[in-house]
C-alpha cells in the first residue's frame, strides 16, 4: 500500500515541476539574471552563427581585401556579430520584465532556437543535407533542449561553459587566422624612392588571357583581335611571356609589386607585401581600379566607403547564414563580389573616360575575359548564359571535347570583346594626346586552359602552354613603331619597367623590359600542387602546341 501511494505522489511532483513557472509568482529578473541569460544565449549563437561564418571568412580571405574590408570593417564587423544578435534578444526579453514567467519561457524559447541552428549545421555535415527532415528532427532536439533548460539544472549550467565561446571564436578569428594581419592597422613605413620623371603611366591588366588563344601561327589573330594586331605593331610585344602564378590572388600582387609572395596563405594587399607601385609613387594621383586586390588601400574612389563596405559584408554573411539553415549543401567561402563581374563593361568605360596624364598612375585590373563568360563580341550581354557553362565542374572540364569546345567558343566570344575595349582605350589616349606621352603597359595575370578532363585554372605540365602564357605588350614615351620580342620574360618585370620609365631606382625581384632579361628557364608558382618548372625551349613548343590544339578545339561540333 505505501509503494501504491508513493507513485501518485511523484507523478503529482513531475506534474508540479511541468506546470511550475505558469503563475505570476516568480520574481523579477535581476542584473545578474540578465547576464547569466546573455552568456547562455552568446554561447549558443557563437557556436552555431558566429564560429561557421567566421571559419567561411578566414578560408575568403580574399574576398574581403576585394571588398576593402580592412580596418575598421572586419573587426567591427566580427564583435558585432558576436556581440549584438544575443543582446537583441535579451533586449526583448526585457520587455517582458512584469511578467517573469513569459520572460522565462521567451528565454527558454531562445535557447531552444538557438539549439536547434546548431544541430541543423551539424547535421547537415554528416548527413544528406538536402533532407528536410533534418531541420524537423533539429527543432525537436532544440525544443528537448529548451524544455530541459528550465526543468534542470544540468543544461544551464553546460550553456555556462559554452558561453566561453563568444570570446573565444572572437579572438580566434581576429588574431589567430590568415585574416588576422588585414584586420588591424598597419604601421606605416617611409616610402621608398619617388620618381623623377612625370610620365604618366596606363597599366592594363587582364585576367584569365592566354597568349595560345590570340595566336595565329606566330602572330596574332588580327581578324579575331583587330586591336591586339595593331598594338603588336605599335608597341613592344612580348610573345613568349609568362606569368609567375596561376591564381590572381598571387599573379597580380606579383605584377604590382615585383614581388611574389610564395605563402598560400599570403593575401593580396599592403600587408603581406613590400610597397607596391602605388606606394612609390606616393604624391601622384591615382585612377585605379582593384577588383580582387587591396594595394590603393584608401585611395579615392577605389573601394566604398567603409559604412557601405561593413554593410554589403553583414548581407552578404546573412545570405550565406541562411543557405546555412536551409536544406542543400552548406556554403563554404564568400563569392566574389558580384560587381566585379556583372558591370565590367561599365567598368572599363568609367575608367577610360577618367585616365589622366602628368603625374598620374592609371592602373585598371578587369576581370576580362574571365569567367563567366556572358558578353557578345560586340558587348551584348547574354544573361540566359547565367555562370554556369555545360561540361566545367568545380573548375574542372570534362573529358567530352564537344562540351570544351562549346565554353572555347563562349571565351573566345568574351575575349573578342575585350579587344573591342583595348581598342577604345588606344583611341581615346590617341585623341586625348596621351598615347605618345605615356608609358604603356597591357598584360594579364595568368591564362586559362581548355583542355578535356584538366582544370581550367590549376596549372600542370600538360596545360602550362595555356594558362603559363600571357598577353604582354609595353609601348615606352615616344615610341613610334614596335614589333615582336622572344625574350622569356614574366609579369614580375613589369613594376621594375614602370620603376626604370620613371627614373626611380626600386630593388625588386623582376627586370625592367626596357633591356629584356631572356631567362633560360620558365617558373610558375601553382596554387594547388607543384610549381611548374622547365626550360624556355619546352615552353615555346608548349605554347606552340597549345594554339595549334585550341585551333582544333573551336572546330569540334
Amino acid at each position: 500500500m505505501a509503494m501504491a501511494a508513493a507513485r501518485p505522489s511523484r507523478l503529482g511532483a513531475f506534474r508540479e515541476g511541468l506546470s511550475r513557472g505558469v503563475g505570476e509568482k516568480e520574481p523579477r529578473l535581476s542584473k545578474r539574471g540578465y547576464a547569466t541569460n546573455w552568456l547562455h544565449l552568446a554561447g549558443l549563437w557563437a557556436l552555431g552563427f558566429a564560429q561557421p561564418l567566421f571559419t567561411i571568412l578566414a578560408d575568403s580571405g580574399d574576398y574581403l581585401v576585394a571588398r576593402g574590408n580592412a580596418w575598421p570593417d572586419t573587426p567591427l564587423v566580427a564583435f558585432a556579430i558576436v556581440v549584438v544578435p544575443p543582446t537583441l534578444l535579451v533586449g526583448l526579453e526585457a520587455l517582458l520584465h512584469r511578467r517573469p514567467t513569459l520572460q522565462r519561457w521567451l528565454h527558454a524559447s531562445f535557447v531552444a532556437l538557438l539549439a536547434a541552428a546548431l544541430v541543423v549545421q551539424i547535421l547537415k555535415e554528416n548527413f544528406d543535407p538536402a533532407r528536410r527532415a533534418l531541420t524537423l528532427a533539429a527543432l525537436v532536439i532544440g525544443g528537448c533542449i529548451g524544455f530541459l533548460y528550465l526543468r534542470t539544472r544540468f543544461v544551464p549550467a553546460m550553456l555556462g561553459v559554452l558561453s566561453l565561446a563568444a570570446p573565444a571564436v572572437l579572438v580566434w578569428f581576429l588574431a589567430f587566422t590568415p585574416v588576422a594581419s588585414f584586420a588591424w592597422p598597419q604601421s606605416e613605413d617611409d616610402p621608398p624612392a619617388g620618381a623623377t620623371k612625370p610620365v604618366p603611366v596606363v597599366m592594363v591588366v587582364l585576367d584569365e588571357f592566354s597568349t595560345a588563344s590570340m595566336m595565329d601561327g606566330q602572330q596574332i589573330e588580327a581578324g579575331r583581335f583587330p586591336n591586339l594586331a595593331r598594338l603588336s605593331r605599335e608597341a613592344t610585344w612580348f610573345r613568349n611571356a609568362t606569368t609567375v602564378a596561376d591564381g590572381t590572388i598571387h599573379a597580380v600582387p606579383a605584377i604590382l609589386t615585383g614581388h611574389l609572395n610564395p605563402d598560400p596563405e599570403a593575401l593580396p594587399w599592403t600587408g603581406d607585401y613590400p610597397p607596391s607601385i602605388f606606394e612609390r609613387l606616393e604624391g601622384w594621383d591615382v585612377n585605379a581600379n582593384e577588383p580582387a586586390t587591396d594595394f590603393c588601400h584608401g585611395c579615392p574612389g577605389v573601394k566604398d566607403s567603409w559604412p557601405e563596405r561593413s554593410r554589403q559584408l553583414v548581407r552578404d554573411l546573412a545570405r550565406i547564414q541562411r543557405r546555412r539553415l536551409e536544406p542543400g549543401k552548406a556554403p563554404t567561402e564568400v563569392v566574389t563580389p558580384p560587381e566585379t563581374i556583372t558591370e565590367r563593361k561599365e567598368t572599363v568605360r568609367d575608367w577610360i573616360a577618367n585616365v589622366r596624364g602628368g603625374r598620374t598612375f592609371n592602373m585598371l585590373h578587369i576581370e576580362l575575359p574571365h569567367f563567366p563568360w556572358l558578353y557578345g563580341p560586340r558587348g551584348e550581354l547574354h544573361k540566359e548564359r547565367g555562370g554556369t557553362v555545360p561540361g566545367l565542374e568545380l573548375e574542372k572540364w570534362t573529358t567530352d571535347p564537344r562540351l570544351v569546345a562549346d565554353g572555347y567558343r563562349l571565351y573566345l566570344d568574351q575575349a573578342q570583346f575585350t579587344d573591342l575595349l583595348l581598342g577604345e582605350l588606344v583611341a581615346s589616349l590617341k585623341r586625348r594626346g596621351l598615347w605618345d606621352r605615356s608609358l604603356f603597359i597591357l598584360s594579364a595575370d595568368h591564362g586559362v586552359a581548355f583542355t578535356p578532363g584538366e582544370s581550367r585554372r590549376n596549372i600542370v605540365a600538360g596545360t602550362a602552354g595555356q594558362i603559363a602564357g600571357v598577353p604582354m605588350f609595353l609601348k615606352a614615351p615616344g615610341q613610334s613603331s614596335g614589333g615582336p620580342s622572344d625574350a622569356a620574360v614574366q609579369t614580375i618585370d613589369l613594376a621594375p619597367t614602370v620603376g626604370d620609365y620613371l627614373g626611380a631606382d626600386w630593388d625588386l625581384e623582376g627586370h625592367s623590359l626596357r633591356a629584356p632579361v631572356d631567362r633560360k628557364t620558365v617558373r610558375v608558382w601553382a596554387g594547388f600542387g607543384p610549381e611548374v618548372t622547365m626550360p624556355k625551349s619546352w615552353y615555346v613548343r608548349l605554347l606552340d602546341q597549345a594554339a595549334a590544339d585550341l585551333d582544333k578545339l573551336e572546330t569540334v561540333e
